[in-house]
C-alpha cells in the first residue's frame, strides 16, 4: 500500500522513474537445423510493456566438413509446390527460366513459366504438353530451339522442336540398340549425351541425333550431366561419378541411397537427387568436397526426389516422385 501512494503523489518525474525500471530482453534466433526452412524473430517482453518491437535478422549459416575448407550459404526456402504429375522424374530449365518436366506417370512432357503456370504455346494437339511414353529424362538448350526426352519403355530419345513438334526419334547408335536409357544432358555445344543404362555406355550424339560416339561406364548409369570440360556426372549404385569423355572414371563421390538425379550450375556446382535418402545435396563444384555444403528436403518433407535442374539465377528445381509435385527452392 505503501508503493501504491507513493506512485499516485509522484507526478510526470516519478512515472518516468518508474518506466525506466521497466525491463526488455530479445533473444536472436538459432540455426535452423534444416537449411531451407524460414528464420523467425523471438522477442521477449515484461509483461506490463505496452508495444512489441519488431526485429529483423539476416544472416548466413556455416557448413564446415571435416577436413575440409569452411563454405558460407544463405538458407534456400521452397515456394507452393507444383501440383497435378504423376510420379515425375527428370526436369530441365532453359535460358528464360522455363522448366520442363518429365510427367513419367501421365506419359506426358510439359513446359511451365517460372512461376509455375503451365505454357499453353509449348506441343500441340495438347497445349502446354507433348505426349510421349514413359519419359523419364528431358534436356533442353538454352534458347529454347530443342527438347530432348529419352522414354525408357520405348528405348529411344525423341528431339522435339521449340514449339513441340516431333524432329526426330533416335533408338539406335553405332549399330547398337538402346537399353532401358535413363538420363540425357547436353554439353556447351549442343551435343547431346544418353546414358543407356542397360548397355552400360554413354552415347553421344549431334543436336540433330546423329551418332558422334561413346564409351563404357562399367556400371549402370542413371541420370547424368555435363561440365565445361565435357565431363560426365553420372548417377551410378549408391555413388554419383565423374567420367572423363573418354570413359575414365576421375571422382567417385559416396554416401547415398540410390541416387537418380543429377545436375550443374554455372559455377559447376553438383546437385544431386538422393532418391533414398529422401533429400537433394549440394556439392562444391572446386575440388568437388566429399561433404555437402547445402541439403535440401523441405523440413523433411521430400518423399522421392528424382530430379534436379537448376536456373541462371541459382533456383533450384526438384522433380519429388513420391509427392507427385515439382519444388522450387528460392535462394
Amino acid at each position: 500500500m505503501k508503493k501504491t501512494l507513493v506512485f499516485l503523489m509522484v507526478t510526470l518525474p516519478g512515472f518516468i522513474a518508474l518506466f525506466l525500471n521497466l525491463s526488455c530482453s530479445t533473444t536472436a534466433p538459432t540455426a535452423a537445423t534444416n537449411f531451407q526452412n524460414p528464420v523467425q524473430t523471438v522477442v521477449a517482453a515484461n509483461p506490463s510493456l505496452t508495444f512489441t518491437p519488431t526485429f529483423t535478422f539476416t544472416f548466413t549459416q556455416t557448413f564446415t566438413p571435416t577436413g575440409t575448407p569452411t563454405a558460407t550459404f544463405t538458407p534456400y526456402a521452397a515456394n507452393t509446390p507444383w501440383t497435378g504429375f504423376s510420379a515425375p522424374s527428370g526436369l530441365a530449365v532453359d535460358g528464360g527460366g522455363n522448366v520442363f518436366v518429365a510427367d513419367t506417370g501421365n506419359n506426358l512432357v510439359k513446359k511451365f513459366y517460372p512461376t509455375g503456370l503451365l505454357n499453353p504455346t509449348w506441343g500441340l494437339s495438347i497445349k502446354g504438353k507433348v505426349s510421349t511414353t514413359h519419359p523419364v529424362a528431358v534436356a533442353v538448350n538454352s534458347a529454347s530451339t530443342t527438347v530432348y526426352v529419352v522414354g525408357n519403355s520405348t528405348n529411344s530419345l525423341t528431339v522435339y522442336s521449340g514449339s513441340g513438334v516431333q524432329l526426330a526419334q533416335v533408338t539406335t547408335a553405332n549399330s547398337q540398340a538402346f537399353s532401358g536409357p535413363q538420363g540425357v544432358a547436353l554439353d556447351g555445344s549442343g551435343n547431346v549425351y544418353v546414358s543407356d543404362t542397360g548397355n552400360q555406355r554413354i552415347v553421344k550424339l549431334s543436336y540433330q541425333g546423329g551418332y558422334l560416339g561413346s564409351f563404357a561406364t562399367g556400371v549402370s548409369v542413371l541420370g547424368i550431366a555435363v561440365n565445361g570440360s565435357n565431363d560426365v556426372f553420372g548417377a551410378a549404385g549408391n555413388n554419383v561419378l565423374e567420367f572423363s569423355n573418354s570413359g575414365t572414371v576421375l571422382t567417385t563421390i559416396p554416401g547415398f541411397a540410390n541416387p537418380t538425379g543429377v545436375a550443374l550450375d554455372s559455377g559447376n556446382n553438383l546437385y544431386v537427387a538422393d532418391t533414398g535418402n529422401r533429400q537433394v545435396e549440394e556439392f562444391a563444384g572446386t575440388g568437388l568436397l566429399q561433404q555437402p555444403l547445402v541439403i535440401f528436403n523441405n523440413g523433411g518433407q521430400l518423399a522421392a526426389p528424382k530430379g534436379v535442374a537448376v536456373d541462371s539465377s541459382g533456383n533450384i528445381y526438384v522433380s519429388d516422385s513420391g509427392a507427385n509435385d515439382v519444388l522450387k527452392f528460392v535462394p
